[in-house]
């Protein structure tokens, strides 16, 4: 069985590193990962010691961290793991990953999922960000859903989706969204955990598209 594993920085989610050898063992109730593969993680800090028990009833005290998985195209925040000496892979996941997996998403009435149908809407524009230095400015963030925001409504406007009854009222539609209707407006449908991952939806799928062409 071949996984492709990476493991991340819970506080850096968008620098990941490749594992070349994972395995899967859930007689383990941590994770397990090598020294090796815990140098790829510098600042990720030690929570304690933990017993890890070996076979034959033997048992050792080894380190305990708190990493982020991702699994193909599942991504759990934070996981804990075990730092042993070395073995046979990079990464043993244990019981403690597959648990996580199954809990990403979860309802109570439904069941468990790896998505949702507000990310996956195929009638929203979605966005990914890379910030250029971490930790990431919340008001960068901000300014920039602002301004999509602003361009959304003139090309609302210029598209004749919605018409202003006099024109000294277009800074007010523009910058407060001044007589649109909440059909219309520019809403905020997704945003995925761990990651700057925003799904934009509006009633105006033409402008939407627009909005979106400008960027690819």
């Amino acid at each position: 069985m071949s996984l492709v594993v990476e493991i991340f920085d819970p506080a850096l989610p968008f620098q990941t590193y490749n594992l070349k050898s994972s395995g899967i063992d859930t007689w383990h109730d941590y994770s397990l990962i090598t020294e090796k593969t815990r140098a790829k993680l510098k600042q990720v800090y030690e929570k304690g010691m933990r017993t890890l028990n070996l076979s034959g009833g033997m048992s050792i005290k080894v380190p305990l961290l708190e990493i982020g998985i991702k699994i193909g195209s599942i991504k759990i925040d934070k996981v804990e793991v075990l730092v042993v000496d070395k073995g046979n892979y990079e990464i043993l996941l244990g019981s403690n990953v597959i648990n996580k997996s199954f809990e990403i998403g979860k309802h109570e009435d439904n069941g468990a999922s790896v998505t949702s149908k507000w990310k996956e809407d195929p009638t929203a524009l979605s966005l990914e960000l890379y910030p250029v230095n971490m930790p990431f400015d919340i008001y960068n963030f901000e300014n920039f859903l602002c301004q999509k925001r602003k361009l959304y409504n003139i090309l609302l406007l210029i598209g004749s989706e919605i018409n202003i009854p006099e024109i000294s009222h277009i800074d007010d539609f523009i910058d407060k969204d001044e007589g649109i209707s909440l059909k219309f407006k520019l809403q905020l449908s997704w945003i995925d955990s761990g990651s700057i991952w925003v799904s934009l939806k509006s009633g105006s799928e033409k402008t939407l598209k627009r909005l979106g062409s400008l960027w690819w």
